[in-house]
């Protein structure tokens, strides 16, 4: 997982064991963040391939709302 420490991301590393919903949610939004405030111009992948991370990532965020309805969250 990404925290942002003053314009800096650190890793955070989960265990080996499965994500729960809200764990879930978190990531996606961590997620979201960084590809809204993070400066892609010069990364090393294409713009294509960055739209296609964008793209899965909205997906996934339409799942998770989704999903969100039939738990209590």
């Amino acid at each position: 997982m990404l925290k942002n420490y003053g314009g800096f991301y650190k890793v955070r590393y989960m265990s080996n064991s499965d994500l729960t919903f809200k764990q879930k949610i978190k990531l996606y939004k961590s997620l979201r963040d960084f590809f809204q405030s993070a400066d892609l111009k010069n990364h090393p992948m294409s713009n294509k391939e960055i739209d296609n991370i964008i793209v899965r990532l909205k997906m996934w965020g339409k799942e998770l709302r989704v999903r969100q309805l039939y738990y209590d969250i």
